[in-house]
């Protein structure tokens, strides 16, 4: 009797262990979606248009092993889209159109449209959080105007726009206007009553940003086709600020220099930035910045509110603009204080511009509540008139302990 029950529970244990992952799908009969793109309808805003990326493998190597297909002979993925009054009826519509059982777990990045964004993306954070295949860890960004336009363009260095994305943010400490934004944590900053959403904002430009001479056209990339004088296509992509919500609702965004001082406040920048020699103002500075601490919070007076943010970094001159040595340099001390100031400026104009929004994207009043519950609650259902009018206290400390290779 021992022994036939010990057999039967080896059987099962066997039966468990041959049966394999109970969702697998063959590799040739899957069709994976490397980018999602959410719109609305033009011609009718109460329906969903979803944009699915899907992935041509055979293109993709033969690219890689330059069998001299290309992207002249078309792009390394195809888009495919459907509209619905839902999203998830979207993507099931798609499955219509497509041969092969689609798949989210390999996508690395999801696109919210301009308009998605404005009208309230909260039902787009949902549908990703809940999703089985939609990874926590997908990055999000808004596009400027249509995802699906966004989506369809072709980085030279990387042919899929999503992996652009992902190079790019990979490195988002020398990325001085955005931060990563995830599934997870937009749902957690749309949920909280003591901070506002933001996420990268993107766009498609030409490489070519500065010509000179005016209207100067570049020769085609290694396997790109010609385009006609002055209709180069902006297949490249940039992440230009952060867009900026109020609830689940994009409410405009930090862009340009009003956005500079993003890496400076969340802290950890790596970035660049140029000062005037304090002994002669026609010559510039450029300090590279090694590392950034930063801390923030908020002190609630009776009817006022002031926001402490303090840096503290250190730099490297990369750029002095002229040979003379800066080792023994009596402007030294000034020269810090004048890269400080210049950090300072920047996150004061980026303060501003969110104050203007009435969003606190860093958290202070998180910092707040941390710090003491009690005076949270006190200011709780005044937070966003105060938050609009506080008093903004910044105190930037800088030490340039490299002055680079003068020979």
């Amino acid at each position: 009797m021992r022994l036939r029950i010990m057999a039967v529970a080896g059987l099962a244990a066997l039966a468990i262990v041959a049966g394999g992952c109970w969702d697998h799908s063959p590799i040739e009969e899957t069709a994976f979606v490397m980018m999602l793109g959410v719109d609305l309808d033009p011609a009718d805003p109460d329906q969903w248009v979803v944009t699915q990326m899907i992935a041509l493998p055979a293109h993709l190597s033969a690219q890689a092993s330059g069998s001299g297909v290309g992207p002249s002979s078309g792009t390394p993925f195809y888009l495919i889209s459907s509209r619905a009054a839902s999203l998830q009826l979207a993507l099931s519509a798609i499955g219509r159109q497509v041969p092969r059982q689609t798949r989210l777990d390999h996508m690395r990045v999801i696109v919210v449209g301009e308009e998605v964004a404005r009208s309230g993306a909260g039902p787009v954070f949902a549908w990703a959080l809940r999703h089985p295949q939609v990874r926590p860890g997908t990055v999000v960004v808004v596009s400027e105007g249509p995802a699906q336009q966004f989506m369809d363009s072709q980085p030279v260095l990387d042919p899929l726009p999503g992996s652009a994305v992902i190079g790019i943010i990979r490195h988002v400490q020398r990325i001085d206007v955005a931060y990563q934004a995830h599934v997870y944590q937009l749902v957690q900053w749309v949920l909280s009553p003591r901070r506002d959403a933001a996420a990268p904002l993107v766009r498609r430009i030409n490489p070519l940003t500065a010509r000179v001479p005016a209207g100067f056209e570049q020769q085609p990339a290694a396997g790109q086709p010609p385009s006609a004088p002055g209709e180069t296509l902006p297949n490249e992509i940039e992440i230009i600020g952060m867009a900026v919500f109020n609830g689940d609702r994009l409410v405009g965004a930090v862009q340009g220099p009003d956005a500079r001082g993003v890496s400076w406040i969340r802290g950890g920048s790596q970035g660049f930035i140029s000062v005037p020699y304090p002994a002669d103002p026609d010559r510039t500075v450029t300090v590279s910045i090694l590392h950034t601490r930063s801390s923030l919070d908020a002190e609630p007076g009776d009817d006022s509110l002031r926001l402490v943010i303090r840096v503290e970094g250190e730099g490297s001159i990369y750029e002095a603009g002229a040979l003379t040595p800066l080792s023994d340099d009596p402007y030294w001390p000034q020269l810090e204080q004048a890269v400080a100031d210049a950090i300072a400026q920047e996150i004061r104009r980026t303060v501003s511009r969110l104050q203007q929004l009435r969003a606190d994207i860093f958290g202070f009043a998180e910092h707040l509540y941390r710090r003491s519950p009690d005076a949270w609650r006190r200011v709780a259902d005044r937070w966003d008139d105060l938050y609009a009018q506080a008093e903004v206290e910044v105190d930037v400390r800088m030490r340039l302990s490299r002055t680079g290779l003068a020979r």
